[in-house]
């Protein structure tokens, strides 16, 4: 399956370029030496900076890496002039290092926009260029003190600390500053940053187009509050990314841009789908075919490897618990990625998990166990582990969170909470590595009725020989995924709730390891008697039944020689006078 890891646009329409040359001296240098200034030599200010910024980027072109390609002859969309098409996630381009020229002509610009920010902080245009190639050069302490230094419209310069505070990888900062810039802007221009058209999916954009505008505010609280990468973690870096990238688009304005075409909605469209460019590359079919001007670049797009915003049955459906989250999703309307310790995480995908909930009156625990790959984190990494749950019926509750800031490789977590709809999300950061990695998914929690009978999940143990009496023992040997090895001893653990001593002294229960994803004329042929179900792991026993507002079980299983696969493990408890009850837990058997 194809990957939306990686997004390469062509330039379709041509434009005539000028001879590529840098300044050796920046036409700015002696103007800005002045200690007073009049309109006029604001204005001449501002036309140097901004002669200065198109030569920037005139040489930054010229010093581009060459490619053979033109990108692909077909393209997976199209948006105005350009063509986009989506790479596989499996050959990811990676930008080779700047050129030293470009490296030291961005520092003579930013120097250069620094004396003329002094002269004349309140020049908004300035200001942006300043902070936005202070970040660029990954000065982010600097890019925080020039942004803090505007003294423009109060809101664009919220907007530029907040950008700086983004690429920082300061989410909390950076969330804070972002929303004082909106709460400052011009009501126009507040609904345009804050109009989610672009990056909603198909099903989902069609209902939000119909929305009243009295409707859209807390629809678009919803979808950000959803969307937020890491619950465990102050701050919400996708909302704060898809921000930033309005702030690009302001920087653009009245500026040149690196492929040397003008701004139009087309880029503006593109930026916002899938943020500024990793990185670009000139093709040198276009100067052998002996075509006039510079070569069309070839812009890379990065995005995270899965789709990291909410599935459309959770924005539109029921409480808010339904539809996939973190799936692979091919040709993506939008991609998004996460910036962690100054620079962009990378993820683990999909995380190995599993997850099990056990009932406690009007809440409910969740055990979350994890693993991540032994061949991408060291065996002594520093591992950050959280469990966190968000309720999807109540915009104003905070997320519930539990953190292990001293987890390892593997481990698990448990968590009480109210029992109610939520949004379940298993968190890992691998700091020194800029790795990442998540499970998240609804689980409607609602609490079980006193005196229904029913069964909790079964969570998978390593240890089958120290088999626990109570679910805090069992913490203690959660297994990290659902993947187990034929031959394997599996420790298994569950409750019953719901059990009355008096009408059911004891109980049936019986575990079946059953092939998953049969298909559909076997299994009618083994309902009609015509096939007989085949079954490697067939146990039943009885036992009394114990007093308690619920009764805890445990049980060790030898995993059968089966072939590699999908299998599930179904319990079923049978007690008198009652329909037998089931629960499974999907396991994947694999090789050795």
């Amino acid at each position: 399956m194809q990957r939306p890891h990686l997004f390469q646009l062509l330039m379709v329409a041509g434009a005539a370029f000028g001879v590529v040359q840098a300044q050796a001296q920046a036409p700015l240098a002696s103007a800005a030496v002045e200690s007073r200034t009049t309109p006029k030599d604001s204005v001449e200010l501002v036309r140097a900076a901004q002669s200065d910024q198109a030569s920037f980027e005139r040489l930054r072109r010229s010093r581009l890496p060459e490619t053979w390609g033109r990108g692909s002859s077909q393209c997976d969309e199209r948006i105005g002039r350009f063509c986009l098409t989506h790479g596989t996630g499996r050959d990811d381009w990676v930008a080779p290092p700047e050129h030293e020229e470009i490296i030291q002509t961005r520092n003579r610009l930013i120097a250069g926009l620094g004396m003329v920010a002094d002269l004349m902080p309140g020049d908004g245009w300035v200001a942006g260029q300043r902070v936005r190639y202070l970040v660029e050069a990954r000065r982010f302490d600097e890019s925080l003190v020039a942004a803090r230094a505007c003294r423009g419209e109060r809101w664009w310069c919220a907007a530029l600390e907040g950008f700086a505070h983004h690429y920082a990888a300061q989410a909390e900062s950076a969330d804070s500053a972002f929303s004082s810039a909106l709460a400052a802007m011009e009501e126009s221009e507040r609904e345009r940053w804050s109009d989610l058209s672009m990056v909603l999916d198909e099903r989902t954009i069609r209902t939000y187009r119909r929305m009243e505008p009295e409707e859209r505010a807390p629809f678009e609280d919803r979808f950000w509050r959803l969307s937020d990468p890491l619950l465990t973690r102050p701050g919400n870096e996708l909302r704060s990314e898809h921000l930033a990238r309005h702030v690009w688009d302001r920087f653009q304005l009245e500026a040149r841009t690196t492929d040397a075409i003008s701004w139009g909605y087309d880029l503006r469209e593109i930026l916002v789908r899938y943020g500024w460019p990793t990185g670009w590359e000139r093709t040198r079919e276009w100067r052998m075919a002996a075509q006039a001007g510079p070569p069309p670049l070839v812009s890379h797009y990065s995005s995270a490897p899965q789709y990291l915003l909410p599935p459309s049955e959770a924005l539109l459906e029921g409480n808010g618990t339904d539809g996939l989250w973190d799936v692979e999703a091919p040709k993506a309307r939008t991609g998004y990625n996460v910036p962690l310790a100054d620079s962009i995480a990378q993820w683990f995908s999909p995380l190995d998990h599993q997850v099990a909930i056990f009932r406690r009156g009007t809440e409910a625990v969740i055990v979350a166990g994890y693993a991540l790959p032994a061949d991408s984190v060291p065996e002594d990494a520093a591992v950050t582990a959280g469990l966190a749950t968000l309720p999807t019926t109540d915009s104003l509750a905070e997320p519930d969170v539990m953190v292990d800031r001293e987890s390892s490789r593997s481990g698990s977590l448990m968590t009480l909470v109210e029992a109610r709809p939520v949004l379940m999300s298993l968190e890992i950061v691998v700091p020194e590595q800029r790795r990442l990695a998540r499970a998240r998914y609804g689980l409607d929690l609602a609490p079980v009725p006193p005196g229904l009978l029913s069964l909790s999940d079964i969570l998978l143990l390593n240890d089958a020989e120290m088999l626990p009496d109570s679910l805090p023992d069992a913490l203690a040997t959660v297994r990290g995924s659902t993947e187990v090895v034929p031959g394997e001893q599996v420790g298994l653990y569950w409750e019953i709730y719901g059990l009355d001593v008096a009408e059911a002294p004891s109980v049936a229960m019986s575990l079946r390891l059953l092939q998953a994803q049969t298909g559909w004329l076997r299994r009618l042929a083994e309902r009609a008697g015509l096939l007989r179900e085949v079954a490697p792991i067939r146990l039943r026993w009885e036992e009394p039944t114990v007093e308690g507002p619920y009764m805890p079980r445990s049980l060790d299983v030898q995993i059968p020689d089966v072939s590699p696969g999908t299998y599930s493990l179904e319990l079923t408890l049978e007690t008198p006078g009652r329909e037998p009850l089931s629960v499974t837990r999907e396991i994947e058997v694999v090789e050795r």
